[in-house]
């Protein structure tokens, strides 16, 4: 019906009014003409209404007929509305098309309509902003990451060479003190071989004297000496044996205080250091206050270490002191 009805109005348009009259007899329009059109032409605007949509074309061919048979203008009146309202209804029958469409065929298949294509082409427009803006700053953050690890890595193995070296002198100090301790048992024995038949409550020191003065007790030392000196005179090589015993434990114990003590002050200027880089990055000011740190770490060990040596010798000299010998 809407297809006649446009090609009457192709026909119309191009050739003019009909100079012959088709119908025999005029039909008059109805009463509430006026009524009716403006009433379907307001559901048309606003319910969309294909249904009101043809009944309204309908009215407007009956007037372009009846105004046209009776010679009056107004015919093109209602052709122009006619046109006007089938430009305007174009959109709702390819929506409805599309919906009739969509019934009858599978999601992939049902063709995208102007708005939803408008639609993606604006969001497809906008997504890369937000993709691409983040990507400004990884390299950035990839070279803080990959300063931040270089610089711990180096922390890591000037630590393991510190480390190294401090076992490496704690093994030669060890392996002096063994040396020096067999050299003093190796002359001990020479010398009991020669005089085997002298007694002496010290003869073996650890068969006479009590367990604590095998724990350096120097006044039960001391104790054994005097007898020794009254039998027969082997006191010199006891305290030998007696002075390297002490001499031994002296060495140990600050050995040990220093590699505890290094330890302790190395793992906290670490955490310190890694605290300071996870806050600031790998930024120049950083930098600075880690080196300026890890300064004032290798003074902390000097210092340490000087310290320790002093009172390593202290406690030697009292030794030495104690148990008569000459330093």
């Amino acid at each position: 019906m809407v297809f006649s009805q446009i090609q009457l109005i192709i026909h119309m348009s191009k050739f003019g009014s009909p100079r012959v009259k088709f119908c025999p007899s005029i039909v008059p329009l109805p009463s509430n003409f006026a009524d009716q059109v403006l009433e379907l032409e307001i559901q048309v605007e606003t319910q969309e209404s294909i249904e009101a949509f043809k009944s309204l074309m309908e009215l407007y061919s009956k007037a372009i007929e009846y105004y046209n048979s009776i010679g009056d203008a107004k015919y093109k009146y209602y052709q122009e509305r006619m046109i006007s309202f089938i430009q305007k209804q174009d959109s709702i029958l390819q929506a409805h098309a599309s919906k009739t469409a969509s019934t009858t065929t599978s999601p992939e298949k049902v063709p995208t309509s102007r708005h939803s294509v408008s639609t993606t082409s604006k969001l497809l427009f906008h997504e890369p902003p937000f993709e691409v803006a983040p990507e400004v700053h990884r390299p950035t953050e990839l070279a803080q990451r990959r300063a931040a690890d270089k610089v711990m890595k180096q922390h890591e193995q000037e630590s393991h060479v510190s480390i190294k070296h401090a076992q490496q002198n704690i093994k030669s100090q060890n392996d002096n003190l063994e040396q020096r301790v067999i050299s003093r048992k190796r002359g001990l024995t020479r010398y009991r071989s020669i005089s085997p038949e002298t007694p002496s409550c010290c003869e073996s020191t650890f068969s006479f004297c009590s367990p604590e003065a095998s724990r350096l007790d120097i006044p039960e030392r001391e104790s054994c000496e005097g007898e020794s000196d009254k039998s027969g005179g082997f006191a010199k090589p006891n305290i030998s044996v007696i002075f390297d015993k002490g001499l031994e434990e002296i060495m140990e114990k600050y050995i040990t205080e220093k590699i505890k003590e290094s330890g302790r002050i190395s793992k906290m200027y670490k955490e310190q250091i890694e605290e300071i880089k996870s806050i600031g990055g790998s930024s120049e000011i950083i930098n600075q206050i880690v080196k300026e740190m890890e300064r004032n770490r290798e003074n902390e060990l000097k210092d340490l270490e000087n310290s320790l040596e002093f009172k390593r010798k202290q406690e030697i000299d009292s030794l030495r002191k104690k148990m008569g010998l000459s330093s």
